[in-house]
């Protein structure tokens, strides 16, 4: 039989399923959202979604309530389609146990799945509560309490964006390799080679130009994201085997019945696990929830900690508070500084230059004979009209690249000294 023959038929013959269970999916998905159960995400379901599936944005808080034999396809390894009925869902670590072969889930819809928050009566994060547990079961290694919510200061919002350098973000540095793209494209191809290099060469300059600030100021939004403040146990990990209880999360009953063999393969499968996928090793956790600390506050909490006390965290996760020390004191304190985006510009710049020198550009050859030669037009007397754009599009680089290297030397001089007298500060707290 022909290779190519073969290989579509297998390609029809396994594409068939994959093509019903999409369109099977689909159509649950339209259910859903026709159905209106009339409830929402409460605020520890949003915190335990926010926590649990930290990659899937969520369509809306709307909670429905579906029904369906639970399966698996695919063999081994995470992000595999799973799925209760015909709707593919999502479903953390800390629910695996309570799966059964006919499931009643509890979702809330994301781009591409469905997010289980309950299973069978199984909530997300189980360690995850309002009040404090009780009861011999009770593990306080494990447990978090969520004491309150609330907004965050509109002030706050901004200084925690410029903290983490979004009020200038990657923008500046799309715009300095704007300009260098259009600067190159003038200098190497000059008009009176064709004249089409000049336009092609001024559309990214003049975007370049249009978008570089040296600051971009933020205006304060209505209203901050959601705060939760959380109390539990804190410490630092190195690894997922220091997760209080994570051993016991993944020990089921000795015997290998059909739920017991679907619940070991779905941890394969599960989000988590009760690690976010998206944090880095060592984190810091309260209870058995991993949350996204400053990585400058782990060394120094390291030294006093495992500790009960409050944590204040947004709605990904991200910790602003951990007791006294407070992460928009510390900004106040000391302005962060951020020098990332000028090494960025600075070696844009330098590379462009580079190319042009290599090339023997008018403004390279200008700077080194005193005169830009006469390339492409030698015999006209509008030799310097010729070469004109590609020049000022040289010189335009090389205020670029003094700048930001100017730019640069100062900004790691001032990071250096906020490092200096940052730490001591931090220890003090």
């Amino acid at each position: 039989m022909n290779l190519t023959l073969l290989a579509i038929i297998i390609l029809i013959v396994t594409g068939i399923p994959l093509w019903l269970r999409a369109s099977r999916n689909r159509q649950a998905v339209q259910r859903l959202s026709e159905a209106d159960d009339g409830t929402t995400l409460s605020p520890r379901e949003r915190l335990a979604v926010a926590l649990a599936y930290p990659h899937d944005p969520l369509i809306n808080e709307q909670v429905h309530t579906t029904h369906g034999d639970f399966s698996l396809i695919g063999l081994s390894g995470r992000d595999h389609p799973t799925y209760i009925g015909d709707l593919k869902v999502g479903v953390h670590e800390s629910l695996v146990k309570a799966i059964e072969r006919t499931n009643t889930a509890r979702v809330v819809r994301a781009r591409d799945r469905a997010l289980v928050v309950e299973l069978n009566g199984q909530r997300l994060l189980p360690s995850l509560d309002e009040a404090p547990a009780e009861g011999p079961e009770a593990d306080p290694r494990r447990q978090v309490q969520l004491v309150t919510h609330t907004r965050e200061a509109p002030a706050d919002n901004v200084l925690r964006r410029r903290g983490a350098g979004i009020e200038t973000g990657c923008l500046g540095t799309v715009a300095v390799l704007l300009i260098c793209v259009g600067a190159l494209i003038l200098m190497l191809a000059l008009p009176a080679a064709h004249p089409i290099w000049f336009f092609i060469g001024c559309i990214p300059l003049v975007m370049g130009v249009m978008v570089y600030r040296p600051l971009i100021q933020l205006h304060a939004p209505e209203q901050g994201e959601r705060l939760f403040r959380l109390r539990g146990r804190v410490l630092i990990a190195d690894s997922a085997d220091d997760i209080p209880g994570v051993e016991q999360d993944r020990t089921f009953p000795p015997g290998d019945t059909y739920p017991d063999a679907i619940r070991r393969r779905a941890y394969e499968f599960a989000s988590g696990p009760i690690m976010s996928m998206r944090m880095t090793w060592p984190a810091g956790l309260i209870g058995n929830l991993a949350l996204q600390y400053p990585k400058h506050w782990l060394a120094p909490l390291r030294r006093r900690t495992p500790e009960q006390t409050d944590v204040l965290v947004t709605e990904g996760g991200e910790v602003v508070q951990h007791g006294g020390l407070s992460l928009y004191e510390e900004w106040r304190r000391f302005p962060p500084v951020h020098w990332g985006k000028h090494l960025s510009a600075t070696i844009l710049a330098w590379i462009a230059l580079a190319i042009g020198a290599y090339h023997d550009t008018p403004l390279i050859r200008a700077i080194l004979t005193g005169s830009p030669g006469n390339a492409w037009n030698g015999n006209s007397t509008w030799v310097w009209l010729n070469t004109l754009p590609a020049t000022l599009a040289g010189a335009a680089v090389v205020l670029l690249a003094g700048y930001h290297s100017v730019r640069l030397a100062v900004s790691l001089g001032r990071w250096r000294d906020r490092q200096a007298r940052l730490m001591p500060w931090i220890d003090a707290q």
